[in-house]
């Protein structure tokens, strides 16, 4: 999988790409885990293979992965410190209602009604919130990424846990079922006590679920792979549908490269996970993050004369 030239492939289907290449069935079945795990996506018939393929021969190369030591939080406090010893004003607490625009950004709105003038927006949000935020008709490109948005969503069941009765069992993805688990205690420390942090995973695909019985199955699941689980239970939380990326590259999206720059509206840029150029997840976060602040590091030449500000929402 790590040899083959993802850009050879056509923009076609992963499901298409695997069934011409595979003949097996259960070969079918763990290329298709592998590319699930490695996305979160349960939608073969959607997800470009190209991509796809790239994404699983990065990640699945000696050390691509990378756990943070106790936690992403720790990584955010990090950058937030970054960015206030090199004087970025931070606001914390309220709530962006509208993105004023006439062709180019003039204003960000608050909900308390403040207003604040401004040139430039990096909008770190989902499209749909983006779109809403200039009103639905202040640009063709964004309504269009909403429109043509596939959410990821996910189930999870997360547990700090006294004692594993199979500590060997530390990572586990299903076959047959849209299911995974991981013990990630074993690579990073997550807790200050000691006990270990899992997680098990079933991916939703974009239709609709039901939260109870996704969560019987992921506990059914785990008394599989952690027999004896229950009495060992310290702390658990259970996120029934949560988004994982609010979208990646699929067959349906006409602006294979959304981003970084909103054509319609000068000065504003979006990033996250969905304005993928082929990243996947987090990597496409931080990748699309900074497509962004370099474009505008590029225009803000002309925009520094006007002493206005840009502002990340």
């Amino acid at each position: 999988m790590t040899k083959l030239d993802a850009d050879s492939v056509p923009a076609i289907s992963l499901r298409s790409w695997v069934e011409q290449q595979f003949s097996d069935p259960m070969t079918r079945h763990i290329i298709y885990a592998m590319f699930r795990t490695n996305s979160y996506a349960q939608a073969i018939d959607h997800q470009l293979a190209g991509p796809a393929l790239r994404s699983i021969a990065r990640t699945t190369k000696k050390n691509s992965i990378i756990y943070i030591q106790d936690g992403w939080q720790t990584l955010v406090d990090q950058l937030y410190e970054k960015a206030v010893r090199a004087g970025v004003s931070m606001i914390t607490g309220k709530n962006v209602t509208e993105i004023k625009h006439d062709g180019a950004v003039r204003q960000i709105k608050f909900a308390d009604g403040q207003e604040v003038d401004v040139t430039h927006v990096i909008a770190a949000t989902p499209p749909a919130v983006t779109s809403r935020l200039l009103g639905d008709a202040g640009s063709k490109s964004v309504l269009r990424w909403k429109e043509q948005a596939r959410v990821i969503e996910a189930a999870r069941l997360t547990f700090s846990l006294k004692k594993l009765s199979a500590p060997d069992h530390f990572a586990v993805l299903g076959l047959d079922q849209p299911v995974y688990f991981i013990n990630q205690s074993k690579f990073t420390r997550l807790s200050e006590d000691g006990t270990s942090v899992v997680n098990i995973t079933k991916n939703n695909g974009t239709g609709g679920t039901d939260a109870e019985a996704d969560e019987q199955f992921l506990e059914r699941t785990l008394d599989l792979i952690q027999p004896g689980w229950r009495k060992e239970v310290v702390a658990r939380q259970y996120l029934p549908n949560i988004a994982v990326a609010y979208d990646f590259m699929n067959v349906g999206r006409e602006d294979r490269y959304p981003g970084p720059a909103v054509p319609e509206i000068a000065g504003l840029y979006v990033a996250g996970e969905w304005a993928t150029h082929g990243e996947n997840l987090a990597d496409a976060a931080a990748a699309s993050g900074r497509r962004a602040a370099r474009r505008v590091l590029k225009d803000m030449e002309e925009v520094r004369r006007s002493g206005r500000e840009t502002i990340l929402v």
